[in-house]
C-alpha cells in the first residue's frame, strides 16, 4: 500500500513539474500581437467590444487562478519530495519485511503439511492400537476359558495319593542309583 502511495506521489510530482514548466514557458513568451495577418479582428468575428472586455477579464481571471494553482502545486511538489526523502529508507525496510513474510508463509505451509502427515500417522497408529487391543482381549478371553476348563477338568479327576507315592519313591531311588 505504501508503495502505491509512493508511486502516486512520484507521478503527481512529474505531472506537477511538467505543469510548472509549461506555465513558465507560456509566461515567458511574448504576448500575441493584437492584429496578426492570420487572425480576424474581433469585429469580423462578430464579437463586440464589451464581449471582448469580458473575454479578456475571464482570461485574466483564469491566468490568476492558474498562477495560484501553480503555486499550490509547487508547494505540494516540495512536500512530496520531502515525503519521498523520508520514505526512501522505509521502502527498503518494507521490501525486507515482505521477503521475511514470504519466507515465514513458506515455513507455515511446510509445517501445516507436516502436521497433516503427523495426524494421518497418528490415526493409523490409533487404528493399529485398537486392532491390537482387540486381539489381546480375544487372547485373554481364550486363555481365561481354557484356564476355567482346565481347572474344571483337574477338579473332576479323582486323585489317589497312594498311587503317586509309589511312583514318586521309585523316581527318587533311580536318581540315587545313577548319581
Amino acid at each position: 500500500m505504501l508503495i502505491f502511495f509512493l508511486f502516486i506521489f512520484i507521478v503527481l510530482g512529474g505531472v506537477g513539474w511538467f505543469g510548472v514548466s509549461l506555465m513558465k514557458a507560456l509566461r515567458e513568451q511574448p504576448p500575441l500581437p493584437q492584429s496578426t495577418g492570420c487572425l480576424l479582428p474581433a469585429a469580423a468575428m462578430g464579437i463586440t467590444a464589451s464581449e471582448l472586455v469580458d473575454l479578456r477579464a475571464a482570461w485574466h481571471a483564469s491566468a490568476q487562478k492558474s498562477l495560484r494553482l501553480e503555486q499550490a502545486l509547487e508547494t505540494r511538489n516540495i512536500r512530496i519530495a520531502a515525503l519521498e526523502k523520508e520514505l526512501g529508507p522505509k521502502a527498503g525496510r518494507i521490501d525486507e519485511i515482505e521477503k521475511i513474510r514470504d519466507i515465514l508463509q513458506g515455513q507455515i505451509a511446510e509445517l501445516r503439511e507436516h502436521n497433516k502427515k503427523l495426524k494421518a500417522d497418528m490415526a493409523l497408529a490409533l487404528e493399529e492400537n485398537l486392532d491390537l487391543q482387540t486381539k489381546i482381549f480375544a487372547a485373554q478371553t481364550t486363555v481365561a476359558l481354557q484356564d476355567t476348563s482346565l481347572r474344571t477338568a483337574v477338579s473332576s479327576l479323582e486323585i489317589h495319593p497312594e498311587a503317586f507315592a509309589g511312583a514318586y519313591a521309585g523316581a527318587i531311588n533311580s536318581d540315587e542309583k545313577t548319581g
